[in-house]
């Protein structure tokens, strides 16, 4: 057999820098490390240029093809097979991060005559059409992107069920080559520490944007048993809820961004973990808190309430301030029970969503469709 490699597409658009910049490069590149360990040469194909580079000694003999010609992203996209003609050659594998930039990623597989495992982190359409509408220009890009791909690829692979069942229901031509891998916890990185937990200290971790209602979690924190809320993310609504909230009398810290090394020391000094999303994919942040030993307190929402289970793991809310108030309330006047749903919450995510389990399922995956190609 020839030399396994693989071609990984970034997200139209991102790079490491991005990635970097949004405190996920160290939790990315776990998985391609690991698959370099295995045998594998993986080859990440970023839209950043060549001052990617500086993140040479991170990737652990995963090597990186980048802009080094500063093209605008549209013609960077379409001329990818050409530019990268010889860091390209030999590749038996290509699989994109997600479906916004996929079809570059489909072009280059047919040029290459190579199979496309489409990777799909969240339903692309969905969150589209959540966001701006059904009959959205952007929701039908993502229906239409989606469709295209999942039909040129070899294998579509999704983190949940729940989206692997709408796209067979949308396409059902592709379901029997439709694969659900989940989002993957470092739980080496990500374990419990019950002694650094902190009674009343809840803690939050993601993108200050419309879809985590951070609106809502802090009108509920107001007037709670909550002693400290730690905001750990940024984004576009970051200012306008620092000016309405402020710190609550001291209670809200507001922590900016941190890198994944960085979030298990801040996770595992709260009794909680807090998310008020509208709806969520696979939510990578929530698993690593529960890692933590952390129990949830969230709202009923689909991609929380398929990964929480309330009573058990959590507790779940509707999305109004007085039933999250609730919640947080109960979690933080009964920590014997919240750290019994977190010793729940974190033997779940080591028994289903670990990074070892994921690897092995990556290998599997990889291994089938070299083999059937």
């Amino acid at each position: 057999m020839s030399e396994r490699q693989l071609a990984v597409f970034l997200t139209r658009g991102m790079s490491l820098a991005s990635w970097e910049a949004g405190g996920m490069l160290e939790r990315e590149l776990a998985l391609y490390r690991r698959l370099v360990q295995r045998g594998w040469r993986v080859k990440l194909v970023s839209y950043g240029d060549a001052s990617e580079r500086r993140f040479a000694d991170r990737l652990a003999g995963v090597e990186l093809l980048v802009n080094r010609w500063r093209l605008p992203v549209a013609w960077y996209s379409r001329w990818l097979a050409g530019l990268h003609r010889t860091p390209l050659r030999g590749t038996c594998v290509i699989k994109t991060n997600q479906t916004n930039g996929a079809l570059a990623a489909l072009r280059v597989a047919r040029q290459l005559k190579v199979p496309l495992i489409a990777r799909q982190g969240y339903l692309w359409s969905d969150f589209a059409q959540r966001q701006f509408g059904a009959d959205s220009r952007q929701a039908r890009q993502a229906r239409d992107a989606e469709q295209r791909t999942f039909s040129g690829a070899a294998r579509v692979v999704l983190t949940s069920q729940r989206d692997a069942s709408a796209v067979c229901k949308r396409q059902p031509a592709v379901c029997e080559r439709t694969t659900v891998i989940p989002n993957y916890v470092d739980t080496q990185k990500f374990r419990p520490a019950p002694a650094a937990a902190e009674p009343g200290r809840v803690v939050f971790v993601g993108r200050l944007a419309e879809q985590k209602n951070l609106e809502l979690l802090l009108e509920a924190t107001a007037g709670s048993r909550v002693r400290h809320l730690q905001i750990i993310g940024s984004g576009p609504l970051e200012a306008g809820l620092r000016e309405r909230f402020g710190d609550l009398d001291g209670r809200i810290e507001w922590s900016g961004t941190l890198g994944n090394d960085a979030l298990p020391g801040a996770l595992v000094r709260a009794c909680a973990f807090a998310l008020a999303s509208r709806y969520e994919g696979h939510p990578k942040a929530l698993l690593e808190g529960m890692a933590c030993g952390l129990p949830a307190v969230a709202t009923r929402v689909p991609g929380i309430q398929e990964v929480v289970v309330d009573g058990e793991t959590g507790w779940l809310s509707e999305q109004n301030p007085a039933a999250l108030r609730v919640a947080l309330d109960a979690v933080c006047a009964n920590p014997e029970e919240a750290r019994r749903r977190g010793a729940l919450a974190s033997r779940k995510v080591q028994e289903h969503f670990s990074l070892d389990a994921v690897v092995e399922q990556e290998l599997q995956l990889l291994d089938q469709v070299v083999t059937n190609q």
